[in-house]
């Protein structure tokens, strides 16, 4: 993959991964894995079109899109998980004294 398509293809992930980022549910746990990839390719696409002095006009925005993408779909991440982990708590605890209600009757 050359340098210029890294970048490029960075600035569509990080687009991407900022749009599954605002999706409700289990989309954030696939937007983080693209936003770090997209942030990975900006980084080397970079420095490799740097290092051989080629000019591209997406290197710039593509990085800080990259860090805008990673450090949002970290926080939705985290804070889904939070949501998800509470709630799972929660219907486990319900199915438990569901069980002593039903050991109770029986």
């Amino acid at each position: 993959m050359t340098a210029k398509a890294k970048v490029f293809s960075s600035f569509v992930m990080s687009i991407v991964a900022i749009v599954f980022g605002c999706l409700p549910g289990m989309f954030s746990v696939i937007a983080l894995p693209i936003a770090i990839v997209a942030l990975i390719f900006s980084i080397t696409g970079g420095k490799a079109m740097k290092a051989n002095g080629e000019e591209y006009g997406f290197i710039t925005p593509s990085l800080i899109l990259g860090i805008i993408a990673t450090s949002f779909t970290a926080i939705t991440f985290f804070t889904c998980g939070i949501c998800l982990a509470c709630n799972f708590y929660k219907s486990v605890t319900s199915f438990s004294s569901l069980f002593d209600i039903a050991d109770l009757l029986s």
